[in-house]
């Protein structure tokens, strides 16, 4: 199944990369464990063939840059990160 790649901005200026792949219901998938990129998701065991995964590289992980302002990797920015995401797709 082909991927696609999303680059959104944040509202302070970064930049993070999310993977699109499947068809059907969006599915936000978020790394677990610190600095860790999505890639290690790859399809969740197939799920993309009911689903449009969604996995997200935060920031300094994956295809998203490290931010030059290290204090920008706090939590509180990781979930204003996941509401860019979410907004960019429509999501509620």
């Amino acid at each position: 199944m082909a991927e696609s790649l999303l680059r959104l901005d944040t509202p302070d200026g970064e930049s993070i990369a999310v993977h699109v792949i499947g068809d059907g219901p969006p599915l936000v998938c978020v790394p677990g464990g610190p600095a860790r990129a999505s890639e290690y998701l790859e399809d969740l065991a197939g799920l993309s063939e009911r689903r449009r995964l969604l996995r997200v590289d935060l920031r300094g992980t994956g295809m998203s840059p490290l931010p030059a302002d290290r204090d920008s990797l706090a939590f509180h920015r990781l979930a204003d990160d996941l509401e860019v995401v979410r907004e960019s797709q429509g999501l509620d």
